[in-house]
């Protein structure tokens, strides 16, 4: 059984795969890469093979998408990782601080996912000279009060998850949005979320994430009021 699994979602990243795979196979030598791409024209899939990367074509468009097609893939082939971690293709999350997620989960049953928070070291100042840090905020406050998940940073795409945590969840999200889904599920198990700080990097090609984006993740947060009023519903009373 592999130990791990090393998602990362793609589309025309082909300045940005190389350097990120062979990252992660540097700190992770072992593991199992599974780049799940959604129909790039620029090389991605090739530069991602050729370094030894499984590739997958994904079901839809958007990372929503791309993620629920990797946890498809996973059961239908039996791979039983211990762990998955999720993470960009664009070499914007390092991998040396998704080994100390990987450590954590070990070290913590009660844990159910580590993130890597990239806004730990910023004021309101740097939230609001920047029109995505004050998207991120105001989204990180919706989550907060309205999920009542507390994060610094819920939209972070550098996740290490417990296989057994995930792998039966059937996400609907269809794009960025999957972020505030895979927060409030874990919650609803009643695991713990821990955040670790990383230094987040310049991405190496085009920006994907555009203000409409910020628009459905809100939506996404006030859908996911339903769900959990219809958890707490359906939940049998003790007797």
């Amino acid at each position: 059984m592999t130990e791990l699994t090393i998602i990362i979602p793609t589309l025309n990243e082909a300045p940005g795969i190389g350097p990120t795979i062979k990252e992660y196979q540097k700190v992770f030598p072992n593991a199992h890469i599974l780049v799940v791409d959604g129909g790039s024209t620029d090389g991605t899939q090739q530069i991602a093979r050729n370094l030894g990367a499984e590739v997958i074509q994904q079901k839809g468009k958007g990372k929503g998408n791309a993620i629920k097609t990797a946890i498809q893939h996973l059961k239908q082939k039996n791979h039983n990782p211990k762990y998955i971690i999720i993470t960009d293709g664009d070499h914007t999350y390092p991998a040396k601080p998704a080994a100390k997620m990987i450590q954590i989960l070990e070290k913590n049953p009660d844990v159910g996912m580590v993130t890597g928070d990239r806004f730990h070291t910023h004021t309101l100042k740097n939230y609001l000279t920047d029109i995505y840090g004050l998207g991120n905020l105001i989204l990180k406050t919706l989550h907060h009060y309205l999920n009542k998940v507390k994060m610094k940073d819920p939209l972070t795409g550098l996740r290490a998850i417990k296989w057994q945590t995930i792998k039966n969840w059937k996400p609907m999200s269809k794009h960025f949005e999957i972020e505030v889904e895979i927060n409030n599920y874990i919650k609803s198990l009643k695991q713990k979320i821990i955040e670790i700080p990383i230094k987040y990097r310049k991405r190496l090609g085009m920006k994907k994430l555009k203000i409409k984006h910020g628009i459905i993740i809100a939506l996404q947060i006030i859908k996911n009021i339903t769900t959990n009023l219809k958890t707490a519903i359906t939940k049998p009373t003790p007797k």
